[in-house]
């Protein structure tokens, strides 16, 4: 790391942002104070490497780690929280109706207000859904749509349908009734 640190740092950093992507929320902070506590034993006065080029990458290393745990947390939360709920949603369509190999349609809501969760209470929820249906219904891009629905978590691990939808910010699907 002596020639070209900014290089190594670099390389590094992008690294961190794609191995971030397939952890939970909970390891990213875990691996940041690590990244973290490792980064100030290459402060220590004493510390037998006396380039601060590597403090300075285990920092942001660290950083990087604990920037991409907090977006992760609360879409976790609230997965946690909704899957496998039915509600009442209000929201309006942001894309034209597509329609599967399967025959059913698709389409994406957005300003999603949730209701009946718990006790009737009202959520707004923040990220696209994405809605199926096994008939079209007489709505296009920017209408709204009011309707009683299922949520529920993409399946499959690693690169599949879920990490998938979490990188398109929908980390819940939803069918209508």
């Amino acid at each position: 790391m002596r020639q070209r640190p900014l290089a190594w740092i670099g390389g590094w950093t992008l690294f961190a942002l794609a191995a971030a992507v397939f952890c939970s929320a909970d390891l990213c902070r875990l691996v940041s104070l690590v990244l973290l506590a490792v980064g100030l034993l290459f402060c220590l006065p004493f510390s037998f490497l006396r380039e601060k080029s590597w403090a300075v990458l285990f920092f942001l290393l660290a950083a990087v780690f604990l920037y991409a745990s907090f977006p992760k947390g609360r879409m976790e939360e609230i997965c946690s929280r909704l899957d496998g709920q039915d509600v009442y949603v209000r929201a309006v369509v942001t894309e034209e109706p597509a329609q599967n190999r399967n025959g059913s349609f698709v389409y994406q809501l957005n300003s999603c207000i949730l209701y009946g969760v718990e006790d009737g209470e009202e959520i707004e929820y923040p990220y696209p859904l994405r809605m199926t249906t096994p008939l079209a219904l007489p709505i296009e891009d920017g209408d709204s749509f009011e309707g009683m629905i299922h949520l529920h978590q993409p399946e499959g691990e690693g690169y599949s349908a879920k990490s998938y939808y979490q990188s398109r910010n929908m980390p819940l699907l939803c069918w209508m009734y």
